[in-house]
């Protein structure tokens, strides 16, 4: 969120360089300013979804696994222990009765429901009918000078751009070495899933030891 605020700064810095002095050269900068900050705002919107509609469900369902195991295995452990202390004395038997009610009432699904229900969310995760809160593009405001605003309304007027990407020749932008980039990053995230998904793997099978 940071790094858009500053996006959006010089995005607006440059268009307010545009209006107030318009040449070739700030206008190039006001296209390349608006690039950068569209780019950032799909990019952090695209996370957002990523996060609400993939990776998030997806964290809740194997933390309940891993919790469901893990409380199982401990519970099994506990009775297991308890029976054989009863067996030896009774003394420890009425030691370790109230430890067995409690190993019995443990609920996976209970313990996983209080989890959530305490954990902290992620800030604006989600909106009013339920899908995920996205960050919407804000255009740069006009300024605030008088003669700078007439140049508003002149021949040189500055379009309001959308949002989306300006393909201008006095812009920057280049496909081609954006999507090498973008190529170049999903390799890079393709092989930190490899190592992650192993990282698992190995947990798993350590488990099921």
């Amino acid at each position: 969120m940071r790094l858009g605020s500053k996006c959006h700064r010089v995005y607006s810095d440059a268009y307010r360089s545009h209006v107030s002095s318009p040449s070739n050269a700030t206008l190039a900068a006001y296209f390349d300013a608006h690039n950068a900050y569209v780019q950032q705002l799909h990019a952090a919107n695209a996370m957002v979804n990523e996060f609400n509609g993939s990776t998030h469900p997806q964290l809740l369902q194997e933390l309940e696994e891993v919790q469901s195991d893990v409380t199982s295995i401990i519970a099994d452990s506990l009775l297991l222990a308890a029976d054989l202390v009863t067996c030896k004395t009774v003394e420890r038997s009425r030691r370790y009765e109230s430890l067995c009610t409690l190993a019995r009432g443990v609920s996976s699904r209970a313990d996983v429901t209080a989890l959530l229900r305490h954990a902290e969310l992620v800030p604006a995760a989600s909106s009013v009918n339920g899908r995920p809160a996205l960050t919407p593009f804000v255009p740069p405001k006009p300024p605030a000078d008088s003669k700078l605003g007439a140049v508003q309304d002149g021949p040189a007027a500055v379009t309001q751009l959308r949002d989306e990407l300006v393909l201008d020749r006095l812009a920057s932008l280049s496909l081609h070495s954006r999507y090498g980039a973008l190529q170049r990053e999903a390799v890079e995230l393709d092989t930190k899933i490899r190592q992650l998904q192993d990282c698992v793997d190995s947990l798993v099978r350590l488990q099921q030891r």
